[in-house]
């Protein structure tokens, strides 16, 4: 009886822990507004990121340009309504994006000026 409860409760447990244990940034947003949230969050990112010195300046610039291009995409999906495979390509353009300001924020490019 106990090895029976342990089967389903520990798979059950594992789940519980994974989805607490995943970043919001990591999560997909379901619609329109998260996703502009989502753009306008790395936007402001971007700037603190900025304020830290901790980008180069070409870094800065790719890192603006990106925000600026996933602020046209959304806006020109936006125009006649979002399908579901707009919404996921931002999804993922927004995750791309993320990742790449991110590493180029930890690559300690500015450490030495």
């Amino acid at each position: 009886m106990f090895s029976t409860k342990f089967l389903v409760a520990a798979p059950l447990a594992l789940a519980a822990g994974l989805a607490l244990a995943t970043p919001a940034s990591a999560q997909r947003a379901d619609g329109p507004r998260e996703l502009r949230a989502e753009i306008n969050q790395l936007d402001e990112d971007v700037e603190r990121i900025a304020d830290g010195r901790r980008f180069t300046n070409a870094e800065l610039q790719q890192a603006r340009t990106a925000v600026d291009r996933l602020e046209e995409r959304y806006r020109q999906y936006g125009r006649d309504g979002f399908s579901r495979g707009e919404l996921n390509e931002l999804n993922d353009r927004i995750g791309n994006a993320r990742q790449r300001i991110f590493a180029q924020a930890r690559d300690n490019d500015r450490r030495n000026r």
